[in-house]
C-alpha cells in the first residue's frame, strides 16, 4: 500500500465526562472497554519514546501542534526511521506503520493487524518492541501474536494464537466457541506487558476448549500457560503497576448492548505459577476494569446494567481482595491522576475522589448530563 505523508498532525482530545467538561493537568484517561459490535475504526496515533509514551487519539477537527525543537540532531538515513526514535504509530483497520514526527521515514511495520486492540498496550515499557497481534485477509482467522522492533521493523511471529481445533470455522456466528474465542482476542484487551517490560501477558486459543491467559518471557523466548479455564474464555488482561499481579476476567459467551454474563474475575502472580478467584459478579451484566492506582495492585472496577450502564464503582486490592465501594448508583466516565485521585461522573456532578479516601467531593456541579 502507497501512503504519502506530508504533514504529521499531532492530534488530541481531552476526556469529556458526559461530554461537558475538561480533565485537569496529572489525568489519565481510562476509557471503557469496547462493546462486542464491530464498529469502524478510528486511525490512532501514538508516540514512543525510549521512556515517555503519550497516546494522541483524533479529534473530528484536525489540530495542526508545531513541533517542538529537537535537543540534538536525529539521525535520518535515506528517509528511514530515527535510529533512536522518539516514533509515531499509526493505526488502521487496514494495519500497522511508524513515522518520524516530521513526516518523513514512513515504514509499514503489519498489515492486518488488529486495530481494536490499544497501542498503548502494544508498547514495550523503556523498549522499542511492539506487541502486534494480527489476522489473515479475514479478520477473525489465522490470529497470530507478534513482536516488532523498531526502528528495523522487523516483526517476528512468537506463537499462532488458535489451532487447527479452534480455528474459526466458514460458517461460525456468534455462540459457537470458535466464534467466542476468536471474539474473546480481538474485541477486547488480550495483551498486557509487564512494567519492567520482560514479559507479556496475552489471550491465546491454542489449546481449546476456551481462551486462557499465557505468559511470554522476552530474556527465555518460552510460553507459559497460566490459567486452565475449560469452560469460560478468559478476556481482558491487565498487569497491576507494581508487576505483582495479573488481572483478567472470564465469560462463557459474549453477549450484545445488553450485556454479557461475567463468570468471574481472576488474578495470577507475575510469574504465572498461582491463579485465584477474586469474585464471581452478581446482579451484573457485565465488568469493567477503569485503570489501576499508580505503583499499587489495587484496581478501579464497576459493574454495568442495561438501564443504568456503569455503576458500583469501586477499589479492589488484588492482595487481600478488600473492596472499598466509591459509588453505587450510575457513573460516567472516570479517570486516574499519577497522584491516584479519581474523578468522576455521576447522573448530576463531576466528583473527586483524593488519594487514600473512600470520599468523593463534587468539584463541579450540575454539569453530568
Amino acid at each position: 500500500m502507497k501512503t504519502n505523508l506530508s504533514r504529521v498532525y499531532i492530534l488530541f482530545t481531552w476526556l469529556l465526562i458526559a461530554s461537558c467538561m475538561c480533565l485537569p493537568p496529572g489525568f489519565t484517561i481510562a476509557s471503557r472497554p469496547p462493546t462486542p459490535t464491530q464498529t469502524s475504526i478510528p486511525t490512532t496515533i501514538v508516540e514512543i519514546h525510549p521512556t515517555t509514551i503519550v497516546e494522541i487519539q483524533p479529534t473530528e477537527t484536525p489540530v495542526p501542534v508545531a513541533p517542538s525543537e529537537p535537543t540534538s540532531t536525529p539521525e535520518v538515513q535515506n528517509g528511514q526511521l530515527y535510529a533512536q526514535g522518539p516514533w509515531l504509530l499509526i493505526s488502521t483497520d487496514k494495519g500497522l506503520w511508524a513515522i518520524n514526527p516530521d513526516g518523513t521515514g514512513l515504514k509499514e511495520l503489519a498489515l492486518h493487524s488488529l486495530s481494536t486492540q490499544k497501542l498503548q498496550n502494544a508498547i514495550q515499557p523503556n523498549g522499542n518492541t511492539l506487541a502486534v497481534i494480527t489476522s489473515g485477509e479475514e479478520q477473525l482467522h489465522q490470529l497470530a501474536l507478534n513482536l516488532v522492533t523498531l526502528p528495523d521493523g522487523k516483526l517476528a511471529k512468537i506463537t499462532d494464537l488458535t489451532s487447527p481445533k479452534t480455528e474459526l470455522g466458514p460458517n461460525s456466528a456468534p455462540g459457537d466457541p470458535g466464534f467466542e474465542g476468536a471474539r474473546a482476542i480481538t474485541d477486547r484487551n488480550s495483551i498486557a506487558w509487564s512494567p519492567d517490560g520482560r514479559k507479556l501477558a496475552f489471550i491465546g486459543f491454542m489449546d481449546g476448549p476456551a481462551t486462557n491467559v499465557y505468559l511470554y518471557d522476552t530474556t527465555t523466548q518460552k510460553i507459559k500457560r497460566v490459567s486452565q479455564d475449560m469452560v469460560n474464555n478468559n478476556y481482558d488482561v491487565s498487569w497491576s503497576p507494581d508487576g505483582q499481579y495479573i488481572l483478567y476476567f472470564g465469560t462463557e459467551m459474549f453477549g450484545t448492548g445488553a450485556g454479557m454474563e461475567v463468570k468471574g474475575v481472576w488474578t495470577a502472580s507475575s510469574d504465572g505459577s498461582k491463579t485465584s478467584l477474586l469474585y464471581k459478579p452478581t446482579a451484573s451484566s457485565g465488568e469493567e476494569l477503569w485503570g489501576w492506582l499508580p505503583h499499587s495492585h489495587q484496581a478501579l472496577l464497576s459493574s454495568w446494567s442495561p438501564a443504568c450502564g456503569s455503576n458500583n464503582l469501586r477499589l479492589m486490592d488484588m492482595n487481600n481482595g478488600q473492596i472499598s465501594l466509591l459509588f453505587k448508583d450510575c457513573i460516567y466516565s472516570v479517570a486516574i491522576s499519577d497522584q491516584g485521585d479519581i474523578l468522576y461522573g455521576d447522573k448530576q456532578n463531576i466528583n473527586l475522589i483524593k488519594n487514600g479516601s473512600n470520599k468523593a467531593k463534587p468539584v463541579i456541579l450540575g454539569q453530568a448530563n
